[in-house]
Order: C-alpha cells, then sequence, then structure tokens
C-alpha cells in the first residue's frame, strides 16, 4: 500500500516526531511525506527508501498551485491513502485529495480556531474521513534513532 503522509513541515516538532516515530515503527507500506513547506530538518531520521518532497508553500497565494500539486503527485504515485497533520496541511489535503481516496486528518491540537476553519472547509465528499486529536500538555522531542 502507498500511503502519503502531508504535513506542514519536517522541523523538529511535536507532530513532526510523530510522523518519524510512526514512518518508523509502520513496516510493510510505501511510504511518502510531502511537506507544505520546504523545510526538512527530520528527513534523515527517516528510512532512505521514504519518498520526501517539498511543495514550496510560502503564502495563501500559493494555494491553488500548492492543491493542484497533492493532487498531481497523488494520482502520479497511485497513492492509496492520505494522512495530513497540522492546520495547513489538513486543509490543502482537504482540496487536494481526489474523491475516491480515503483521507485521515489529524489536527494536533485543539486550538479553537484552527477547529473551526477547519470545520469550516470539511467537506464530506470522501467515502472515509477520519478527524484524530493528538493532544498533550508536555511535548518532547528527541533526537534521531541511531
Amino acid at each position: 500500500m502507498r500511503l502519503l503522509h502531508i504535513i506542514d513541515s519536517l522541523n523538529t516538532g511535536g507532530a513532526e516526531r510523530l510522523l518519524v516515530d510512526v514512518i518508523n515503527g509502520l513496516n510493510g507500506v510505501e511510504h511518502h511525506v510531502l511537506t507544505i513547506s520546504d523545510q526538512q530538518e527530520l528527513s534523515g531520521c527517516l528510512p532512505p527508501d521514504v519518498q520526501i518532497s517539498g511543495i514550496g508553500f510560502r503564502s495563501k497565494k500559493d494555494i491553488p498551485q500548492a492543491i493542484r500539486k497533492i493532487r498531481t503527485y497523488i494520482r502520479q504515485h497511485k497513492i492509496a491513502l492520505v494522512h495530513s497533520h497540522l492546520a495547513m496541511a489538513n486543509v490543502l489535503a482537504r482540496f487536494g485529495t481526489p474523491a475516491e481516496i480515503p483521507l485521515i486528518n489529524s489536527l494536533h491540537s485543539q486550538n479553537g480556531m484552527r477547529l473551526f476553519f477547519f470545520q469550516m472547509v470539511a467537506r464530506d465528499h470522501h467515502g472515509k474521513m477520519v478527524i484524530s486529536f493528538t493532544t498533550s500538555s508536555t511535548c518532547g522531542v528527541r533526537s534521531c534513532p541511531g
């Protein structure tokens, strides 16, 4: 199965570290990572066979192009499942993921404004949609395994 993870960046942070841990712990899956920005500080923590690309998002004017890049990537790589993390990646994934592809959105925070914004753009065109919340009062960032 080809699984695409979409996240704002791979800089050091809680959601980013969680993504790295999930990829390192989930064997038998072809992992792809699309970062919204081109910041990929934790890319060295991932196995060498994980395909990592940035879509170069810098401002709101890049939204239409980012959505097209996500949709194109999914089709070119025959992605079977999309899992997005964090606010902007979730919004872009909602619009960029074709309706026939299952989509999982993880918010990682219950910030009221982000949740409100996400609910406003959430569309029920995907056959299955899962929204997960991961929250923690403390966040420990570990170094890369190895």
